[in-house]
């Protein structure tokens, strides 16, 4: 067809619009700037209506050309578009239009019976200004297909209002949806009076790549925000800066839903391209964003942002069904500037995700200016991983409460060059809560020198507390789990382990606060060993008039034990609980099988030890006390004397007489009568043991007489007697017939 097809009325025709109908159309075909149209000027257009009654078309294609069903003057209204087609295409910005300036009622545009849709470089679309535009429904057993623009930038499937009128809603359900080149499905309004109806998408697969869904609404649409739902989804994958938004600027923003009801989706992939649900102006409210999917993906900027500037009540993230979720360079982030922005929430009411893992990416919740609350992230999944300068963070400037993290449902937790965070710099940061049923790892920082599980106020504010628990936590290159704030009130660290290791990591808490509650504590539960090595330390710092905080380690299993290893570079491995001006703090450690490698001492830089410190440089320093139910190996042992108990007895030779040789004997065999008696004979005095009573008969014994020797004489040599006794002598024997003998050795004076 090169031609046109027209019904117009210029007004007063409400109640007998002039319709067209076209039946039992096999095939349409309009070409070269053709048009079909029903108008009318302040009156009822006409509907346009093509086999409502019959078998649908086989076909229908507009080149160039155009269907519309126009009011062109205020008061008037739109007629509506119904077709019945299996297929129908649109290229080369051909049109179909239901528009109208101000009616209560603008005409919708129902496609119903296709197979395929195709729009390329063209423009389906329901509009109005001050009034109510109306729906586009499409209904394709196949697929939708929406690729290019017009000239303006238009194309694809839109509902529009543009002068504080109300936008109608569109509904798509087919088997495949496509938007691509520019394209896009979107209701919008423009002004703050005027809302927009809902986008309903209903697709088991559903690629942007280059396109979008939107649906906008300026203000005024606070009771009906314009949402999207995306339902029956079993992927759905977003390329080259393709977009999903819902956004406002002071009003409401819509949600958006992916599968709210029934199972989730297989998998959602974004490349480039966002998900966002923005409100972009003061008052405004940001709403949120729900994807319930078993595999989420996001790389190369990819972007799902809630966000608003000062609304009472953020957008949520909720992430539902998630078994595995994988994000590389792109960002997750809820935020508001002077509000509340929206929580993080993964798998909140599901079994934990089987993994999630951030690479060289960030999930955030933050307030960028004073006033503004930061959301909370809370994570369920049994493996959760940071790698190359990962971040999770939630952050505010002054706000009274900080958003808290909490990594639940783990197995492990692995934290490489990466960061987990809640910050403040004058208010109140959020606490870190981390709970884990196999391992927590922690290594290496980022390029600033931060890395591992940190809650900090820069500027004044209340650092919150980190909690950590897990049966093994590693903390290695340079990797920290810290509380700080150097000029306010650091939060407690608390750490429940039965191994703890440290190789070059750091459990730190620094606080600058003078308040009643001004030390940072630290306390370790362990069940079974703690190791240092390697440079690392645990500290309850505090900084100018602040006293120190408490350091509380306990190692209470039968197997506890205390082990540091020998220091490898200038300063060792301590534990410091010190102070500048207030008072050092106390550090309890307890441990079975005792303290190896580190001792109570003054922490140095540069001294090369391990060391206990609660000192003070100028206040009165801290208490250390130490248990241990182990037994000191050195306990009741004497020190021995360096020289020998005795010199040797062989020294027959003694040069220039200047050293003596003593013998002495106890015991019966061989004693003369006195010191200064020689042996009366070679035999030796046999022990009888003990006698028995009996009379005892008086006479006087008769005693040997012996002469005495001018001198005493020492021993010359020893002989063996008929029952074995060695016997020593004066004389040196000159037989053999007893045993062997000894013989006067050579002496020689030098």
């Amino acid at each position: 067809m090169n031609g046109a097809i027209s019904a117009e009325t210029d007004g007063g025709g409400s109640s007998n619009p002039a319709n067209i109908s076209l039946n039992n159309v096999n095939s349409l075909n309009l070409t070269s700037d053709s048009s079909i149209s029903a108008s009318t000027i302040t009156g009822q257009a006409g509907s346009i209506n093509l086999n409502q009654a019959d078998n649908p078309a086989a076909s229908v294609s507009l080149n160039n050309s155009r269907i519309s069903a126009q009011a062109e003057r205020e008061g008037g209204n739109a007629g509506g578009i119904n077709f019945h087609t299996s297929q129908l295409s649109l290229e080369d910005a051909a049109q179909i239009l239901a528009s109208n300036v101000s009616a209560n009622q603008g005409g919708d545009i129902n496609l119903r019976g296709l197979e395929k849709l195709e729009v390329a470089r063209s423009l389906i679309s329901t509009s109005t200004q001050t009034g109510q535009a109306g729906n586009v429904t499409v209904r394709a057993s196949e697929s939708v297909n929406l690729s290019g623009t017009l000239t303006d930038g238009s194309g694809g499937i839109v509902a529009e209002a543009s002068n504080g009128g109300n936008a109608g809603g569109i509904e798509i359900n087919t088997q495949q949806l496509s938007i691509e080149e520019g394209a896009q499905v979107a209701v919008s309004s423009d002004n703050g009076e005027g809302i927009a109806g809902d986008i309903k998408l209903t697709a088991s697969r559903v690629n942007l790549d280059n396109g979008a869904i939107s649906a906008e609404t300026n203000g005024g649409g606070s009771s009906n925000p314009a949402n999207i739902s995306l339902n029956n989804v079993n992927s759905l994958n977003l390329t080259s800066d393709s977009s999903i938004s819902a956004s406002t600027r002071t009003g409401q923003a819509g949600s958006i839903n992916l599968n709210p009801a029934g199972n989730p989706a297989a998998s959602v992939s974004l490349n480039n391209s966002s998900i966002s649900a923005q409100a972009e102006g003061e008052g405004g409210n940001a709403g949120g964003i729900n994807l319930h999917t078993s595999q989420l993906n996001l790389a190369n900027a990819a972007q799902i942002l809630a966000s608003n500037v000062s609304a009472n009540q953020g957008g949520d993230i909720t992430l539902r069904g998630l078994e595995k979720l994988e994000v590389a360079r792109s960002l997750i982030s809820t935020s508001t500037q002077t509000g509340q922005a929206g929580s993080i929430n993964l798998n909140p009411a599901d079994n934990p995700a089987a993994s999630v893992s951030l690479n060289n990416s960030r999930i955030s919740a933050q307030a960028e200016r004073e006033g503004g609350n930061a959301g909370g992230i809370n994570f369920h999944t049994s493996q959760l991983s940071l790698a190359n300068a990962a971040e999770i963070l939630a952050s505010n400037v002054s706000a009274n409460l900080g958003g808290d993290i909490n990594l639940l449902g783990l197995d492990t937790l692995e934290v490489t060059e990466s960061l987990i965070s809640t910050s403040t710099q004058t208010g109140q940061a959020g606490s870190v809560t981390v709970k884990a049923s196999d391992s927590v790892n922690l290594s290496g920082t980022l390029t600033n020198g931060s890395g591992g599980i940190v809650a900090e106020a820069t500027d004044g504010g209340s650092a919150g507390n980190v909690e950590i628990t897990a049966p093994l936590v590693n903390i290695q290159n340079g990797a920290q789990v810290t509380v700080s704030s150097p000029s306010g009130q650091a939060g407690n660290l608390s750490l429940t382990a039965n191994i703890l290791n440290l190789n070059w990591g750091q459990l730190t808490a620094i606080t600058g606060g003078n308040g009643p509650q001004q030390g940072a504590n630290i306390n370790l539960e362990l069940a079974d060993a703690l190791f240092l090595s390697n440079e690392s330390l645990i500290s309850a710092e505090a900084i100018g008039e602040a006293n120190g905080g408490n350091i509380t380690i306990n190692l209470l299993s039968d197997q506890g034990i205390f082990v540091a290893l020998p220091a490898t570079g200038e300063n060792g491995s301590d534990i410091i609980a010190k102070a500048e001006g207030g008072n050092g703090g106390r550090i309890d450690i307890t441990s079975n099988l005792g303290l190896y490698g580190i001792q109570e001492g003054k922490a140095i830089d540069g001294n090369g030890t391990n060391d206990i410190d609660a000192s003070s440089d100028f206040g009165i320093s801290g208490q250390i006390t130490i248990n241990s139910l182990a037994i000191d190996p050195s306990q009741g042992l004497s020190e021995l004397p360096i020289d020998t108990v005795a010199p040797q007895l062989d020294q027959t030779c003694s040069p220039t007489g200047s050293g003596r040789n003593e013998f002495t004997v106890t015991g019966r065999d061989g004693l003369p009568p006195s010191p200064t008696d020689m042996l009366s004979s070679q035999r030796a005095i046999a022990d009888l043991g003990t006698p028995v009573n009996s009379t005892v008969i008086e006479q006087n014994p008769t005693a040997n007489s012996t002469s005495s020797p001018e001198s005493l004489v020492e021993a010359q040599g020893w002989i063996i007697d008929e029952q074995g006794n060695v016997l020593l002598t004066a004389q040196v024997p000159t037989h053999n017939n007893q045993g062997a003998w000894q013989s006067q050795p050579s002496c020689h004076e030098h």
